[in-house]
């Protein structure tokens, strides 16, 4: 899984293009470390934070908050912590 996949699915951001942009300013971290690389593989286990400035918080909560779409179930969401966790390599459908 692609790390702009993940922040898009997850819910962080709406259009790819936008989770492109925020990763490359470094606004979300792998791991507890920052990653400006869009099309880095996560691998089961691993987890996705907003980096933790009160603007990057308020501006990535507001999209959580809006999406009403249900999560993959290979992705954990904590909406309240801005977080999004790799369970597992999605199935092929």
């Amino acid at each position: 899984l692609r790390l702009d996949n993940v922040v898009r699915r997850g819910g962080l951001t709406l259009p790819r293009p936008q989770a492109r942009q925020g990763i490359g300013h470094g606004h979300f971290l792998v791991n507890w470390r920052k990653c400006t690389v869009a099309s880095r593989l996560l691998k089961p286990g691993e987890m996705v934070h907003v980096k933790a400035r009160r603007s990057l918080q308020q501006l990535y909560g507001g999209i959580t908050r809006d999406v009403d779409d249900p999560w993959p179930g290979f992705l954990s969401v904590d909406s309240s912590r801005l977080t999004v966790g790799v369970l597992r390599d999605p199935l092929p459908e």
